[in-house]
């Protein structure tokens, strides 16, 4: 099988997917899109594809053309795409957005690990997990899904927010990571610092970049079997589609 990714940031890479498609044999191609070279298949090319994994980012989905220069064309992309595409953090907020669902500011800033619930709706996406995990965010937006999307999973807070869905049963947004190891956390805590460090919502994440380091090297071993799981039950979808 061969998968096309759509990699936004340098530091924000398909991670442990990466691991889990050569040992099982899926080449992985990835468009980079934070150079100005890049170039997004043409929907001629759509075939040479089994599914697509678009990942997370710095842009926003309300951003202006001059600050997300990609962002028209991955929408187009999402809307024309003919296979399974799973979307994490930017990328489901894309996939929402495509299809008419909003994307807007929360008052929450979540950046660290919290744990979620799984919804009724028993979509294989999900299948194997707990019905409360514990995963990464970071993120400031949150989504309302497209009429039609199914809720798959949903934060633990007092008015839980939307944190997966299914669309059409071919479209899955996840608004957390799964993707990530440690190194990559660390690094995103140092890139994004400013982001990281900025307080700018009614509620922030209080958390501090050495609780994160510390939370994720003590949960690598969990966050490896969910992230293996959620792949492989992606690719299960993915050959039941073909």
């Amino acid at each position: 099988m061969r998968f096309l990714v759509l990699q936004h940031a340098p530091h924000e890479g398909p991670g442990r997917y990466a691991e889990f498609a050569k040992i099982l044999g899926i080449q992985l191609d990835t468009i980079e899109l934070w150079k100005p070279s890049y170039m997004l298949p043409a929907p001629a090319a759509y075939g040479k594809y089994d599914a697509a994994i678009i990942m997370g980012g710095y842009q926003g989905v309300k951003d202006s053309q001059q600050e997300y220069p990609s962002k028209e064309e991955e929408l187009a992309f999402i809307r024309r795409f003919d296979k399974p595409i799973l979307g994490h953090c930017l990328g489901s907020e894309l996939i929402a957005f495509a299809f008419g669902g909003d994307v807007y500011k929360d008052k929450r800033k979540e950046c660290g690990f919290y744990s979620v619930r799984k919804s009724n709706n028993r979509n294989s996406l999900f299948q194997g997990f707990n019905e409360r995990f514990q995963v990464f965010h970071w993120h400031g937006d949150s989504f309302n899904i497209p009429e039609g999307a199914v809720p798959l999973v949903y934060s633990e807070f007092d008015q839980p927010d939307i944190q997966a869905f299914a669309y059409e049963d071919r479209f899955f947004g996840v608004l957390f990571h799964m993707e990530m190891t440690p190194q990559m956390i660390t690094d995103l805590l140092r890139i994004d610092k400013e982001y990281f460090e900025k307080e700018d919502r009614e509620i922030n994440h209080g958390n501090t970049a050495e609780s994160i380091i510390k939370k994720a090297i003590e949960l690598d071993f969990q966050m490896e079997r969910q992230s293996q799981t959620l792949f492989n039950n992606f690719v299960s979808i993915v050959e039941g589609q073909s």
